[in-house]
């Protein structure tokens, strides 16, 4: 006669944090925190989540919060330049198929601002911060396009990208290498 062994199933811990209004998924954080799950906000921006999860506190010459900043400045300035300036209430049927609505003066100052930031940028950083903060990529995906690297050093490479990045916003050059 063989003994059955009793099987116990492992409660989830609470959920960790009370969320905002959104879209969430539940995740399981880790094993070792006892399987504890958090809600993850799917509608936000990653630079957004990357900075609430403290991924942008990165020794270097600035702040995490700086870092935010700079990196903010560039999605305003990047999503003004592609935003067309008509809703789609303002859309008129038939017609040439010719150039629709001008060009308005924030576009302008806004392209201007991204050129003068990839002029002083190096290619490579501004591929991350292109990626990163204005289009919307992860942080391990906008790295992996502009250099391969470990996954373990993605936010040490996104931290010195935002580094470079918050010295073009503030208009000094870039930095020497150490």
């Amino acid at each position: 006669m063989t003994k059955k062994k009793k099987i116990r199933m492992r409660k989830a811990a609470a959920v960790l944090e009370l969320p905002r209004q959104g879209i969430y998924v539940q995740e399981l954080v880790d094993a070792a925190s006892g399987h504890a799950k958090r809600l993850r906000r799917i509608d936000d921006h990653p630079l957004t989540l990357a900075y609430e999860r403290g991924r942008l506190a990165w020794p270097g010459a600035y702040s995490a919060s700086d870092r935010f900043a700079a990196a903010n400045r560039f999605r305003e300035a990047f999503e003004t330049l592609l935003r067309s300036g008509r809703d789609s209430s303002q859309m008129i049927g038939g017609g040439s198929g010719g150039p629709g609505g001008g060009f308005c003066d924030a576009q302008e100052y806004a392209g201007r601002t991204l050129a003068r930031t990839k002029t002083a940028l190096k290619p490579k950083d501004y591929i991350i911060v292109q990626r990163l903060c204005g289009e919307g990529w992860s942080m391990a995906e906008a790295v992996k396009q502009a250099v391969p690297t470990h996954p373990n050093a993605v936010t040490a490479r996104v931290c010195e990208a935002l580094d470079e990045l918050v010295d073009a916003m503030r208009g000094r050059a870039a930095r020497a290498a150490a």
